[in-house]
């Protein structure tokens, strides 16, 4: 049961999955559309990275495809930034396969030429998405890591929402570690910079959290407090997905009441 916050994770990631195809779907046909009309030049190569990016969110085998013509542009127009960019996408195709040797490959790739052009969003981006890599290969000391050197980047350039993104996941990389204490501890910073800017979504997102880390130390009490909280704030945003979060953090809330 433990495990639920990464379950929830996939569920709400499936769901928000077909809902970015539905929402997707017409951006990539437009790309699609203008794509035969492009010069081999830099346009193009950044029309086939922007049809691969949107295509890791929703047909990655169909990303890999244009990320590796974008690749092959770049190379050939000897675009050192657009090769970085086609490592980048390449890298998020696989992740969303699972092929995480691979997508450590081309990540690691994108993060050297990221850090040689001095690019730091781009590299705090791609530090993140080696950190979920290790992350999927129980590496989690190592996700979290390169999660901290990302933030340290994003906050450089007082990207907060990028930021928050990262502190968000080394929370659940706590709570998979079974350091429950640190997990809190994350998931209070997030929902006090996300109450600061009044990012409610999140705020919805980082109740539930909570939520569900007080279920697991079984303190059934602060548990329902966050939960209702949650359930408070999202009747305001009519999230659809956020709701679906929320009501499968109750769900697990009732099931280990049941347990015990």
């Amino acid at each position: 049961m433990k495990h639920l916050i990464s379950l929830i994770v996939c569920l709400v990631f499936s769901f928000s999955a077909c809902y970015a195809q539905l929402r997707l779907q017409p951006y990539i046909d437009s790309l699609l559309k203008v794509l035969p009309k492009a010069k081999e030049d830099t346009n193009k190569a950044n029309i086939l990275n922007a049809i691969s990016s949107e295509y890791s969110r929703v047909n990655p085998e169909q990303g890999l495809v244009y990320g590796k013509q974008s690749l092959a542009l770049a190379q050939k127009l000897t675009r050192q930034p657009g090769i970085a960019d086609a490592y980048y996408v390449i890298g998020s195709n696989h992740s969303a396969l699972l092929s995480t040797d691979s997508a450590s490959r081309y990540f690691n790739r994108a993060m050297a030429m990221y850090n040689q052009l001095k690019n730091k969003k781009c590299l705090a981006q791609t530090m993140m998405q080696i950190g979920l890599s290790f992350f999927y290969t129980s590496k989690k000391d190592s996700a979290i890591l390169f999660h901290q050197k990302a933030i340290q980047l994003l906050n450089e350039l007082k990207d907060t929402t990028s930021a928050l993104a990262a502190l968000i996941n080394i929370s659940v990389f706590y709570y998979e570690q079974s350091n429950f204490p640190k997990a809190l501890e994350t998931s209070f910073e997030v929902l006090k910079i996300s109450e600061q800017i009044h990012d409610t979504e999140r705020m919805v997102r980082q109740y539930s959290y909570i939520g569900t880390y007080y279920t697991t130390m079984k303190d059934f009490e602060k548990a329902l407090q966050y939960y209702f909280k949650a359930l408070k704030i999202d009747s305001l945003t009519h999230s659809t997905e956020n709701m679906a979060y929320v009501m499968l953090c109750h769900w697990y809330y009732l099931q280990t009441l049941k347990s015990i």
